[in-house]
Parts: structure tokens; C-alpha cells; sequence
């Protein structure tokens, strides 16, 4: 159990890392070949869609990562919930070849096979697919677009006054002008 644990932190970690920048206009539509995997820590049953062909896919030029993967990832934690299997982990796995998915595919599906005790599903393409993000949103353009620094502002100065602590000595009057 612990291994299937440590094998979706380090999905996740990889799902979740930052894209490296790109430079403005760097976005495209573009052919992948995608598959998703759906695991739950309350059980033993690890779901696998079929490897699908996707076209028109957000996808940055220089990075080819994949806008809105998490979109992606969410769409199967969708139809699983609305299958009564809610509250699980899911991952979104793409690449522009598909020698290079199958090859994923297959090396996540016998990490599962040799562990054991882990009941595999196939969810036929007929049954579930990734439906294309067709447009992105501005956030998501800012994110992939041309990055500027961000302009500091300049704290606003303390108005002069007595500093805190720092009032007339006991015993001696004020001084007044």
C-alpha cells in the first residue's frame, strides 16, 4: 500500500509541476495520444482508460506540455463520481507519439500488475472520453504567455509621529510649543 502511496505522490508531483515559461504565441493546437489512470486510497481498484487520440489539444510549443491538464484529469474524476466512485486520484498521461504513451501505459499498468492485490478496470473508449478543452482561459493564457515583472510598489511611509513606546519620560511635563 505504501508503494501505490509513494507511486501517486510522485504522479501527482510530475502532474503538478510548473511549466517553464514561454515566450508570447508559443501556444497550439496539436495531435496527442492521452490516457487517464484513477486510483482511491479507500480501495483496491485502479482504473485505466484506453489510450485515445485527441486532436486540437492546447499544447505549449517549447515545453509540449498540455494546457489545462488538470481539466483534463478532472473529466474522469467526473464520469468516475457519476459512476459511484467518488473521491478519487486522477491522472491525466499525453504525449504527441504514440509509441511514447503506449510505453507509459504499459510500464504504469505492470507497476499495478506486480504489486498485487490491486483489482485493475479498462474503461472502454466507447464507455469514457477526453473531450478537448477548446478554448483557454485568459487566466490560463497570462500563465503560458509572455511573462513580465511584476512592478513593485512601494510600501507606504509611516507618517512621523511618536514612535510606540517612545512617550514623554514619568515625572518630567511635556514639552509644548
Amino acid at each position: 500500500m505504501k508503494r501505490i502511496l509513494y507511486l501517486m505522490i510522485a504522479i501527482l508531483s510530475m502532474a503538478t509541476t510548473v511549466a517553464i515559461s514561454a515566450k508570447d504565441g508559443d501556444i497550439k493546437q496539436a495531435k496527442v495520444y492521452a490516457f487517464g489512470v484513477s486510483t482511491s486510497f479507500n480501495d483496491s481498484t485502479v482504473f485505466f482508460t484506453e489510450i485515445q487520440e485527441m486532436d486540437g489539444v492546447w499544447v505549449e510549443s517549447k515545453s509540449n506540455f498540455v494546457v489545462s491538464r488538470s481539466e483534463y484529469a478532472g473529466q474522469l474524476r467526473d464520469h468516475l463520481s457519476d459512476k459511484g466512485y467518488p473521491k478519487r486520484t486522477c491522472v491525466f498521461v499525453c504525449d504527441d507519439s504514440r509509441k511514447k504513451v503506449e510505453k507509459k501505459y504499459n510500464k504504469m499498468k505492470q507497476r499495478f500488475v506486480k504489486k498485487g492485490g490491486c483489482d485493475l478496470l479498462l474503461i472502454d473508449n466507447t464507455e469514457f472520453m477526453f473531450k478537448p478543452i477548446t478554448s483557454i482561459s485568459s487566466a490560463q493564457q497570462e500563465t503560458v504567455g509572455k511573462k513580465e515583472k511584476p512592478k513593485k510598489q512601494k510600501a507606504p511611509k509611516p507618517e512621523k509621529g511618536p514612535k510606540p513606546g517612545k512617550g514623554p519620560k514619568p515625572g518630567k511635563p511635556e514639552k509644548r510649543p
